[in-house]
């Protein structure tokens, strides 16, 4: 419960905190790059969108263009400057720096702190993309201390659905994530707002784990703010 208070208090003062960008403590903060990836119509931006906004549109619109995100979540008293990455669809990972430069520049592919890797739990062919897109960063990437959070969405569809051939594809699919990729998993429904903070919270509590030298220097310099803005409570960039 005071994971869950604390990444929905640090979501209300979103706009606070990239608002002030003229504050030396923020200009001082690295933020860590989380890269969302996923098939069309999956639905990374609804996901991000209610996280941070807590709207929801029913009408689809493709994402064609890469779109950039700056929560701050608080997990455990520690605070994490979060560069979320909106992607559309890529054919596939890049094995190099020079691919990726000649085919996804400026998307950060290859330099992300952690991913977001999402699919339809409607639509299980959409979980193919995931597996062989994360085939590919594994076999291109050292991944040893980059974490990857597996989040089926729409799960009010899966759970309206009766047929027995789609209930064992889905038991399937989460048994090879949990067991075989020994991965974080989790599912939501960006539409009711179930388990949408689960994934972020997740994903904090992995980089959280992570050896990372930015993810410690991130938290360090977070916990010195903290205690920088108890001391000076005059400061304007205060939020919390």
């Amino acid at each position: 419960e005071k994971e869950f208070i604390g990444m929905l208090l640090a979501n209300k003062v979103l706009q606070q905190v990239t608002d002030c960008l003229s504050c030396p403590w923020q200009q001082r903060m690295e933020n860590l790059k989380v890269v969302v990836l996923g098939a069309p119509k999956v639905g990374k931006t609804s996901l991000i969108q209610r996280f941070l906004t807590n709207e929801y549109s029913e009408q689809y619109s493709t994402t064609k263009d890469k779109s950039c995100y700056l929560p701050t979540i608080l997990f455990n008293d520690q605070m994490f400057h979060i560069k979320l990455i909106d992607l559309p669809p890529i054919a596939s990972f890049p094995a190099n720096t020079l691919i990726e430069w000649s085919d996804y520049r400026f998307y950060g592919l290859r330099s992300a702190s952690a991913y977001i890797m999402v699919f339809d739990l409607s639509r299980l062919e959409s979980f193919h993309y995931v597996r062989i897109l994360r085939q590919q960063i594994l076999e291109t990437r050292d991944m040893q201390n980059v974490p990857i959070v597996v989040v089926g969405s729409k799960s009010d569809l899966i759970r309206t659905k009766e047929l027995s051939h789609e209930r064992r594809l889905y038991r399937d699919i989460v048994n090879t994530i949990r067991k075989n990729w020994k991965t974080t998993y989790t599912e939501c429904s960006a539409k009711y707002n179930w388990h949408i903070v689960s994934v972020f919270r997740e994903l904090v509590r992995s980089l959280h784990s992570s050896p990372e030298s930015i993810v410690k220097d991130n938290v360090r310099a977070s916990q010195q703010n903290i205690v920088e803005r108890r001391r000076r409570n005059r400061d304007t960039c205060a939020i919390l």
